[in-house]
């Protein structure tokens, strides 16, 4: 989630803001573009425009020459197919200094990463998208140069880029265990990019034979025939497109006696990228009957290796070896009773640093994202430098598969959208989504006729149903309450939380009756809260937690709701760490582990995932460099029924949903989309 850095009061600082004349630019002491701008009008600059080209000049006195603007061609329009290489050539020149700079910036159409050849001479390059079900997509690309003396001119030119069909996509799980004689359900998750598959075919390929029902159908069947054995089935499935093309996939089922172990694999996921050549994996298993769980074994087709046992189902196979040289590993799990009986589950992972999971939407950044109730699903709220780029994508966690049909934000007809959002949680009562964030508009000073740009804090609703879209305006004595949203949080018991960074304080608002309430501020004894970014909640002590942000460090607080006024305790100090690591110099993202009285803390710069002790206020690093890229994850969740942590970032154009396992501190990537 989107982070603003401040060391003086925001309040002030917005007053001084909008008061000062000449001021092109006011913010923080960081370069973090998410947060609300405000600035003032310049008239230093004339800015002309002739067809494509556009050209500023800086004004001088009549005694000096004036410069003159650099003269661009970004060159002539091409017409390309999806997947080709395709050059950007600059073409700018001077005529009283030199050319300082060429930068080549996509203006309008599908989103692709430039990649710089030779800064110098302007040569940058991409491959072309795909267009979907579209037959042509339009790119539109600015050449930007700049002069020895600070003159800009800058050129338009388009891409078209035409269709190539895709192939379609067809993922029919992994291994299953049956009972004997039961009727076996064969399904699959299968779409076309862009297109629409146009048929099924499923097909036995090893095992006694059997009739399969519904055979040209997504979903198909069969009985599981009479065996005193365990029985192996491999089945696969073809689909094509309504173009021809093909993909194929396989699945294995085995029939075992009855009341055979239930085995439950809660890491590594079913499917996922992984790059290690070792990995923890633990679950639990559930037995039936007078029989006791004896023994459990993971194998990655290196060597077996024996978990270790909990009293309540739950196991752990620490270090298990992935084969050297392979490009997927299947992680077979194997769980044995005192009857003799044999359950079977298994993990397949793509053994790679950069291979490519799950399919679907693709998404440019991550500000935030939410788990599913139901523990299925993901929500990220994608954002970018464009307007296209701001997306509420579904990620279906057991296949990676991506959605972006919540809701559309360029469609106005579904209400209001803000400039930028910070944080998103969801109300499964309501089943609506909660969007903080703020809206930019010009707005002059009738005192001086200055211009400046106004930012206005929002929160904005999602209806799940059918993506509607609603501001709630929030005030406090009749003035709005939000001025710079960051964090948010929904209690059990109906009450919302917003952290307030720029308004300097934690706000309570109650949707039934739509009362809004300071709950802490500048004023709040004993810890004021006047830097709140991200909130979470601790049973244990029933409180409400705050990441703070002062002038050089990040604490946690604990604020006492409960009673009014509210007062506020310091859990971690940040300036006076004595255990654990580093000062935390940022803070991404907070949750919460209520069973072992811990606070994680995602942190910005090292990339890490930091535990708090709740009791004492000790920090320990538990994850290191959760992308190795670093500074790239953006929000974090944890899940507290498996004791999992689900964490969304990345590179722009490269974004990844990664789950970690917060004890060995090994992760997997779940979803990526690159473009």
């Amino acid at each position: 989630m989107s982070i603003v850095k401040q060391q003086v009061s925001k309040r002030t600082l917005l007053a001084t803001c909008i008061m000062a004349l000449g001021l092109t630019a006011c913010g923080s002491d960081s370069d973090d573009s998410s947060s609300p701008a405000v600035s003032s009008s310049s008239s230093s600059s004339v800015v002309s425009s002739s067809s494509s080209s556009e050209q500023s000049s800086v004004s001088s006195s009549s005694s000096v020459a004036e410069n003159t603007a650099p003269i661009v061609n970004a060159g002539a329009d091409q017409m390309v197919a999806a997947g080709d290489e395709v050059n950007l050539i600059a073409d700018a020149s001077d005529s009283d200094g030199e050319v300082a700079s060429m930068i080549w910036q996509q203006v309008s159409g599908p989103r692709t990463p430039l990649t710089v050849v030779d800064q110098a001479s302007g040569h940058y390059r991409f491959t072309a998208p795909n267009t979907g079900v579209d037959t042509t997509a339009a790119m539109q690309f600015r050449l930007t140069a700049t002069d020895d003396e600070g003159a800009t001119s800058a050129d338009t030119m388009m891409v078209t880029v035409s269709r190539v069909n895709q192939k379609p996509v067809v993922n029919t799980g992994n291994l299953r265990t049956v009972a004997d004689q039961a009727n076996v359900t064969l399904g699959a998750t299968a779409y076309d990019p862009d297109g629409e598959i146009v048929s099924f075919e499923w097909q036995q390929v090893d095992g006694p034979s059997v009739e399969l029902e519904s055979a040209n159908t997504q979903t198909a069947s069969f009985m599981v025939p009479e065996s005193e054995q365990e029985q192996r089935f491999r089945f696969s499935l073809r689909v094509e497109d309504n173009e021809g093309a093909v993909a194929t996939d396989t699945v294995t089922i085995v029939a075992t006696t009855a009341n055979v172990p239930v085995v439950d694999l809660e890491f590594p996921p079913a499917n996922g990228v992984y790059g290690e050549t070792e990995i923890d994996v633990f679950g639990k298993v559930a037995v039936v009957g007078e029989s006791e769980l004896t023994k459990v074994t993971v194998d990655a087709g290196v060597a077996p290796v024996e978990a270790s046992l909990g009293s309540d189902g739950h196991w752990r196979a620490n270090n298990v070896a992935l084969p050297e040289g392979e490009t997927n590993a299947r992680v077979m799990v194997s769980a044995y009773d005192s009857l003799g009986r044999v359950g079977y589950t298994e993990s397949v992972l793509t053994l790679s640093q950069t291979a490519r999971t799950g399919g679907g939407e693709l998404w440019v950044q991550s500000t935030a994202m939410v788990l599913a109730p139901n523990g299925e699903e993901a929500w990220v709220l994608a954002s970018g430098t464009q307007e296209s780029d701001l997306k509420l994508i579904s990620i279906d966690l057991s296949s990676g598969y991506r959605t972006d049909d919540i809701t559309d934000f360029s469609d106005v007809s579904l209400g209001e959208s803000a400039t930028t959002f910070t944080d998103i949680i969801y109300d499964s009562q309501a089943d609506l989504f909660y969007l903080s964030g703020w809206s930019e508009e010009e707005v002059e000073d009738p005192a001086t006729g200055e211009v400046y740009t106004k930012g206005e804090g929002k929160l904005v609703t999602v209806a799940r149903s059918d993506g509607e879209r609603k501001n709630l305006p929030l005030t406090l004595n009749d003035e709005a309450a939000l001025i710079g949203p960051q964090g948010l949080y929904l209690h059990s018991d109906g009450s919302f939380y917003i952290a307030d960074e720029f308004a300097g304080r934690v706000i309570r608002y109650q949707p039934e009756t739509g009362e809004t309430s300071i709950v802490a501020d500048e004023s709040t004894l004993d810890v004021k809260v006047d830097s709140p970014v991200q909130l979470g909640w601790d049973d244990n002590m029933q409180r409400l937690l705050a990441m703070h942000r002062s002038s050089a460090t990040v604490d946690l607080v604990g604020i006492n709701v409960a009673e009014v006024p509210a007062y506020s305790t310091m859990i971690s100090l940040g300036e006076s760490v004595s255990f654990g690591p580093a000062l935390l110099e940022t803070s991404e993202a907070l949750a919460v582990d209520q069973l072992n009285n811990r606070a994680f803390v995602l942190t910005r710069n090292a990339d890490n995932i930091t535990a708090i002790n709740l009791a004492n206020g000790e920090r320990s690093v538990l994850v290191e460099d959760v992308d190795p890229r670093g500074a790239a994850s953006k929000d974090m969740v944890y899940q507290a029924a498996t004791g999992l942590i689900y964490v969304v970032g990345g590179e722009d154009y490269y974004q990844k949903l990664q789950v970690v396992d917060p004890e060995s501190g090994d992760r997997v990537v779940v979803s990526s989309s690159r473009f």
